[in-house]
């Protein structure tokens, strides 16, 4: 995230709890399993859009969401950050929180939309430091393994001016329960921040069960160094363990 500001999606990314516990209260065990998921995970260092929140470190996650009627489905997903190295100031953020509502829907046997609102939260920053900020996600995909997303952000990192993500991407299913997906972006970050970047990520996933194992790259143009802090930019290669039901 920028030095001392934050930025964080994963469009996608991953539940407001009484819209969860509404539903939960209305159905039976058996409609609970098919309404709600969820995942916990940890990793040697994850990134978004190219870029380490947690400045190469160790991350600990966890989502939980629902699928409700209609195509509608809510979600919420959280994990350890540190935006500041040692040597600054501490802005205090230690935790980012994504809360998301979103609608799903098939057009036909080749086309899909998916179309979400993102409130990004970040608890526990010292006094005159806020990075909450709301993002609009809109993905359209094809063949389901082709996509091409745009997020839109009226107040990035809570700076007052926009920004816009611009990202393609290709999902491959290869032998044995394993998926090959490769992004390319463009993060327009030039009203908040002077620049925008470029990035790639790609990643290698292995299923056995309930549990995923990713074996993932990124990398970010030159221009990011600009924008956040050196340690959370450049290439690294990750390794992280998910377990979902």
């Amino acid at each position: 995230m920028p030095s001392q500001e934050s930025g964080a999606a994963l469009a996608e990314r991953t539940l407001p709890a009484l819209v969860l516990l509404a539903i939960s209260m209305s159905c039976g065990a058996e409609d609970r399993q098919e309404f709600f998921q969820g995942s916990i995970g940890v990793g040697s260092d994850y990134t978004f859009r190219g870029v380490s929140p947690t400045l190469g470190e160790f991350a600990a996650q966890a989502s939980v969401g629902a699928e409700l009627p209609a195509g509608f489905y809510t979600y919420a997903w959280a994990s350890n950050i540190d935006f500041v190295p040692a040597s600054e100031p501490d802005d205090g953020a230690r935790y980012e929180v994504d809360l998301g509502v979103g609608y799903s829907k098939e057009l036909n046997d080749k086309w899909a939309i998916d179309l979400a609102f993102v409130r990004y939260l970040f608890p526990g920053t010292v006094e005159g430091v806020d990075y909450n900020f709301d993002e609009l996600i809109a993905r359209l995909t094809f063949a389901g393994k082709y996509a091409a997303t745009v997020a839109h952000s009226n107040d990035i990192d809570n700076q007052g001016t926009s920004s816009v993500n611009y990202e393609v991407s290709v999902n491959v299913d290869l032998v044995s329960d394993t998926t090959l997906t490769v992004r390319y972006g463009l993060f327009d970050l030039a009203r908040a921040y002077g620049s925008d970047y470029t990035y790639v990520e790609s990643s290698l996933a292995r299923q056995f069960g309930s549990t995923t194992i990713t074996l993932s790259y990124a990398n970010t143009s030159d221009a990011a160094e600009s924008i956040f802090n050196p340690q959370a930019t450049g290439s690294r290669l990750m390794l992280s363990l998910l377990y979902g039901w």
